[in-house]
């Protein structure tokens, strides 16, 4: 069949094109859809759009308003009508085939067919046939880009993909033109977003050969979100920390990292708050960043990770429990410390040093070994176990050795408590050398040299706890001696007394080896020369007694008698006949200073000023016989508990001073001889005397014969049994009063105030005699004694008369009435060398003036 077409024009009108959502999957499809296929002119036929893919012997054909999806690869396009009037036989037809994108951007895609794409076939089918090729992956299209949300600052780089791109394409963006645009391939491109106001806006990309798409808001510009501050800054490594994020920009659905690793449970509580909890990091500052639903990431800030606080050591790691010490930790993760406690006791004033290192200062605490606890402001702690110490302070019960020499020297051993390696010791002010620490209960040292006398001891701990002990530690000096040997090879012996404690050490003073002595023994050297050498004596030594033996002519002084724990002095130096001075000493355990100096002659310096004699209860014969010594200074002599002071300063014919005017003696019994022979001595003070005790007056004064006067108006004589020759040969006293005196218990009167030659009065009337046995010389060479009233003498027991009133030249008056001469032999002479004129009152017989007493005649 003939068909004759005035004009035949095939309009394709509208194929849409609608890019689906297009899935990157192994074949991306395209859609389009026919609109309508029309021809202009009324035609016997219709026309359609048919395509045919040769690799795949595909065809599709679509009428008006159908639609059909395109896989990837090379289509051709025909459009087909039939043939008009023959007037247009032969003829080439050009048709348009326009695809609409029926997706939200409704992009157009325009397939061109030119005529010069066209061809004729002949008429065979009374069609005319009208084609193109066209590859799908060409199609310019825009499918996807990312971000979908950008700052309004622009900057960044977006990646748009779709098909058909090729190089040098326009991309615009909300109308402002991306910089920086590169093709990847022909579904990538990338560029950089251009700066645009809030809102969506439309993205449009144009290849070089004005093939353009567009899609309508496509692209939102947003506020990018801020962070201005972080609350807290600071966490523990272990993470949980709620941390609260302020800003800007914030959107529901924002995340947020920490050092890339995401806090958990975020919550946006508004566009300027998200609170979250920290994941768990290593130590050290980590980026903080935001990220909104659109992709938009903040600025980052700072969070630091903080390490876990360690102790490793403290300094010092031990401390007072009265608190106060300054101690240094260190460690590591010191960044942020809230709080250290030692023993459950906060550590005042705790100062971070570095990361490394802490200060600060315990409070009181009880004594043991304690675990110190750090903790920092994020929670964090740690526990260094069994790390500090609190020690009470140092207490010392008792030392090995209380005293020793002023040299120093001597280890001592000191017990207590609270003892810690570096307890310091001090004596007297000056420290102990070679101080060992054994424990916490013992330590030793050696005292250094100081000077003598106690000593206040001092233990101190590092931690500055101290206690003090005075008078715990006596520096006793040495016993000083000097001796002389007068031939090669002459030895000495000390004269150590048995029974008594000795550790002691010699120096001999010649240069040889010391000599160790422990126990009693006697100490004897040998001298390989004659010559003087000193000898010093450290340790303890309690007795000392030559008694006129030994090498008692070889000691010529003794510089010091030293600190030796001196108990026993008995005879100490009796018989050194060449020792010409003393000096010193310390005697507080002495009891018995009997026959001390006795018969050392050559003696004429002698200081005693130092010794104690409070528990001396014998002083006997303690000065005896000291010839060439003219004063004695005992003013400081304690004699509370002395009971023996016979002999005791009896022939120190040369002394000219004694000071006893301070003397207790109210223990004394025995003051016999006391100052007998005393030749020279001019004056002496007894006034004080306590003679309540005293039993004993025998020789008291016989031979002071220079003393001129005595007052004894205080004497109590109650107890005394003998008086006899006690004022004898005091021929230089003029008065003397005795009229207080009881002598009630006095059996012997012998002599007692024999050879008193100036004395002129004497009142004994009150002398109750009645237990005198012997008044033999008791006024025999009283020469200038005028009366003598004796009328209440008791005389019944009175057996010797003999040489009573001898040599009384001037007495002139003699009353003895009453006297009882039962037992007395009135044989004897007891006149002889008298006063011729002398009258004698008597009542022999018991006649008044009648008789005869002792051959004298008896005036009324």
């Amino acid at each position: 069949m003939k068909i004759s077409l005035k004009i035949l024009l095939i309009i394709v009108t509208i194929l849409a094109l609608a890019s689906c959502s297009a899935k990157k999957t192994a074949n991306q499809k395209f859609s389009f859809k026919v609109a309508a296929l029309q021809t202009g002119l009324a035609l016997n036929g219709g026309s359609f759009v048919r395509a045919i893919n040769a690799s795949s012997s595909t065809l599709i054909k679509l009428d008006a308003n159908d639609s059909a999806e395109f896989e990837q690869g090379v289509w051709e396009f025909q459009t087909v009508s039939f043939e008009g009037p023959s007037a247009y036989a032969g003829r080439r037809f050009c048709g348009r085939v326009v695809g609409v994108n029926l997706n939200e951007a409704q992009k157009d895609i325009a397939l061109n067919i030119s005529e010069a794409n066209c061809y004729v076939e002949p008429f065979l089918s009374l069609m005319t046939l009208i084609n193109t090729s066209f590859n799908a992956t060409n199609f310019l299209t825009i499918s996807a880009i990312s971000p979908k949300s950008g700052a309004v600052a622009g900057g960044a780089t977006v990646t748009i993909t779709g098909s058909g791109f090729v190089n040098g394409p326009v991309v615009n963006i909300g109308g402002n033109i991306c910089t920086g645009v590169s093709v990847t391939n022909s579904t990538t491109l990338t560029c950089m977003l251009p700066s645009h106001a809030l809102g969506a806006v439309t993205v449009t990309v144009t290849n070089p050969d004005s093939q353009t798409t567009s899609a309508a808001n496509f692209f939102t510009y947003k506020v990018r979100p801020s962070i201005t501050n972080l609350t807290p800054s600071t966490g523990p490594i272990a993470g949980g920390t709620s941390v609260t994020i302020t800003g800007t920009g914030f959107v529901a659905g924002a995340t947020v990292t920490f050092g890339g690793n995401q806090c958990s449970v975020p919550i946006a509580t508004s566009s300027t708050s998200i609170t979250c909890t920290t994941p768990s990091f290593p130590a050290g500052p980590v980026d903080v960043i935001v990220t909104n639903p659109d992709n938009q990431i903040s600025t980052a800030i700072t969070f630091t990770y903080l390490p876990v606080p360690m102790i490793s050591s403290i300094t010092p790691n031990y401390g007072s429990t009265s608190g106060g010490t300054s101690i240094t930790i260190s460690g590591t993760g010191f960044t942020s410390v809230s709080s250290l406690t030692i023993g459950g006791s906060v550590c005042n004033t705790v100062v971070v040093v570095n990361p490394n290192q802490i200060t600060c200062t315990t409070i009181a605490h009880a004594a043991g070994l304690f675990d110190t606890i750090i903790t920092s402001n994020d929670g964090q702690t740690s526990t260094f176990a069994s790390s500090f110490t609190f020690n009470p302070p140092p207490a010392v019960s008792s030392l090995d050795k209380n005293s020793g020499p002023l040299a120093g020297g001597q280890l001592i051993t000191i017990n207590g408590s609270g003892f810690v390696n570096g307890t310091a010791v001090e004596i007297g002010g000056i420290p102990c050398v070679g101080i060992s620490f054994i424990n916490s209960t013992t330590l030793t040292c050696t005292p250094a040299s100081n000077s003598a006398g106690p000593k206040t001891l001092i233990v101190t701990n590092p931690d500055t706890q101290f206690n003090s002990y005075p008078n715990f530690y006596i520096y006793k000096p040495p016993f000083v001696s000097t001796w002389q040997t007068d031939a090669p090879s002459e030895s000495i012996t000390l004269p150590l007394v048995g029974g008594l404690n000795y550790n002691f050490i010699v120096d001999w003073g010649d240069g040889s080896p010391n000599n160790s002595v422990t126990a009693y023994t006697t100490p004897t050297h040998t001298y390989a020369n004659a010559g003087t050498y000193t000898v010093t004596i450290n340790g303890t030594l309690e007795g000392w007694s030559f008694a006129n033996t030994g090498s008692k002519l070889n000691i010529k002084s003794v510089v010091d008698l030293g600190d030796m724990g001196w108990k026993n002095l008995s005879l100490a130096f009796y018989g050194c006949t060449n020792l010409t001075s003393f000096a010193g000493g310390v005697t507080t355990n002495v009891t018995d200073m009997s026959g001390m100096f006795k018969g050392a002659t050559s003696l004429t310096n002698l200081n005693v000023s130092s010794f104690n004699t409070t528990n001396v209860t014998n002083m006997n014969n303690m000065f005896y016989g000291l010839s060439s010594l003219a004063t004695i200074n005992l003013s400081g002599f304690n004699t509370s508990n002395v009971t023996n002071m016979s002999y005791m300063f009896y022939g120190s014919t040369y002394l000219t001073s004694v000071n006893v005017s301070s003397f207790n003696t109210s223990n004394v019994t025995n003051m016999s001889f006391m100052f007998g022979h005393t030749n020279i001595l001019p004056s002496l003070s007894v006034a004080n005397f306590n003679t309540s005790n005293v039993t004993d007056m025998t020789n008291m004064f016989e031979q002071a014969s220079q003393l001129t006067s005595l007052d004894l108006s205080n004497f109590d004589t109650t107890n005394v049994t003998s008086m006899s020759n006690m004022f004898n040969n005091a021929y230089s006293m003029t008065t003397l009063n005795v009229s207080s005196f009881n002598t009630a218990n006095v059996t012997t009167m012998f002599q007692m105030f024999a050879n008193m030659g100036q004395l002129t009065s004497l009142n004994v009337g009150s002398f109750n005699t009645a237990k005198v046995t012997t008044m033999q010389g008791m006024f025999d060479g009283a020469s200038k004694v005028t009366t003598l009233n004796l009328s209440n003498f008791n005389t019944s027991l009175v057996t010797n008369m003999s040489r009573m009133f001898y040599g009384t030249a001037y007495l002139t008056s003699l009353n003895t009435t009453g006297w009882d001469l039962g037992l007395a032999p009135t044989s004897v002479d007891i006149f002889t060398n008298k006063n011729p004129g002398l009258v004698v009152s008597c009542d022999i017989g018991g006649t008044p003036g009648t008789g005869t007493f002792f051959a004298l005649a008896c005036a009324p």
